[in-house]
């Protein structure tokens, strides 16, 4: 049996990131983070496996088809969740249910599942109309039912650079779905590689702040790219990605297998065309400045900042092809949250829920200051609003540096 990702101090496992970092705080060193290194360790991280991508996205689909009674996906028409759809819709293989937010506290969020989520799951129901759309309310009753005077001590907690929303996964399944079950398969698109440089050395790593929202309790929550039962999906992305920078940092250009990932599948109908990538959309992927080396200030920003001008070349190197649409945000990153606290849009919530005397916000804020106050050396700049200090997983050396 595999262990959850999940932090250590001085051995104690635990999967709430507060719990955590309180406790390593007052140790005075740093959490440990596991994500999968039992099965990560089986693998020959020099060597890029021989499969093609398709063919382990294939493998993927099939797999959780096979292990589940029910699979879900939660669907929010992002790079990489549309992928996983597509994946699904090529290789004949249908879903149970399409899980969508519906944040109602955000209009931007509200108008792209009016504008462009619901069109692209129309495509998908036109094929396989059997599958259930359930969509997720979210608004002030769930944001009193996640925000409670507890909230921090709850298994699963995550501490998401202060963001006044619910964020974790594991709320959504088990507390409005209902559906953390061992038959129900619950799919989310995460996530693309971490690519670092150290002494010269290319290694694969995972950080635990781009997975803090994603960090379970629940076992039946699939993490698509991750599957610890199938590692060599996320060492194959990892060597895609890895080439991809060597490469096109090198002067070379996209093909058309990078664009289009399904393209000249063996698993896909030549028939199927509704997720076609526009001519429009490919013309626009080389209109960013390439970096005179390969530093890794330029990884950081190329793998780990969905604002930066290369998120849409890392979604073509991770495998997940071209934009359907490269000028909207919720194709280009732009639309996901900056991640460097202190967001418009979650102060200006806050300020309503204020004036609108939320029990949420009161129970959220005084969080915010009283881990300010005790436990300000686990956030950046010592400001909760800044998130924690970010932690890898277990590097995996892939190759040196040339």
């Amino acid at each position: 049996m595999h262990y959850l990702p999940h932090w250590t101090v001085n051995g104690e496992r635990t999967s709430s990131q507060f719990d955590a970092w309180r406790a390593a705080t007052q140790l005075g060193i740093k959490p440990k983070f596991y994500f999968y290194e039992a099965e990560y360790d089986q693998l020959d991280w020099t060597k890029e496996p021989t499969e093609s991508w398709d063919e382990l996205c294939y493998e993927r689909c099939t797999t959780l088809r096979q292990k589940y009674k029910k699979i879900s996906l939660f669907y929010s028409a992002g790079r990489d969740s549309h992928h996983i759809l597509k994946c699904f819709y090529h290789f004949g293989i249908p879903l149970d249910e399409i899980v969508l937010l519906n944040l109602k506290t955000n209009h931007i969020r509200q108008d792209e599942l009016i504008r462009l989520i619901y069109p692209q799951v129309h495509n998908f129901l036109r094929k396989y109309p059997k599958t259930i759309v359930t969509t997720v309310d979210v608004g002030p009753d769930e944001f009193d039912n996640y925000f409670q005077d507890d909230w921090l001590e709850k298994p699963a907690t995550a501490l998401v650079h202060g963001y006044f929303q619910p964020t974790n996964f594991s709320y959504y399944v088990k507390q409005i779905l209902h559906a953390d079950e061992p038959s129900h398969g619950i799919i989310l698109g995460v996530d693309k590689p971490r690519i670092i440089i150290e002494d010269g050395k290319y290694y694969s790593g995972v950080m635990d702040k781009t997975m803090e929202t994603f960090i379970t309790d629940i076992p039946n929550i699939e993490l698509f790219y991750y599957a610890p039962d199938m590692p060599k999906l996320h060492l194959k992305q990892s060597w895609m990605t890895l080439n991809h920078i060597e490469k096109t940092y090198g002067g070379a250009e996209y093909n058309h297998i990078q664009l289009d990932p399904l393209l000249n599948s063996k698993f896909v109908s030549p028939s199927d065309s509704v997720f076609t990538i526009s001519t429009k959309a490919i013309e626009t992927n080389t209109l960013f400045k390439k970096p005179s080396s390969i530093t890794n200030e330029f990884l950081k920003d190329y793998c780990g900042n969905s604002h930066s001008q290369y998120y849409d070349d890392f979604c073509i190197a991770s495998g997940r092809g071209a934009a359907w649409n490269i000028n909207l945000g919720i194709q280009n990153g732009t639309s996901k949250y900056k991640n460097n606290g202190q967001e418009e849009i979650f102060q200006n919530l806050i300020r309503d829920a204020i004036a609108d005397k939320w029990t949420s916000v009161n129970n959220f804020t005084h969080a915010m200051d009283y881990l300010k106050a005790a436990y300000s050396s686990a956030f950046n700049k010592g400001d909760p609003y800044q998130g924690t200090l970010g932690l890898y997983s277990k590097l995996y050396y892939m190759k040196d540096a040339t």
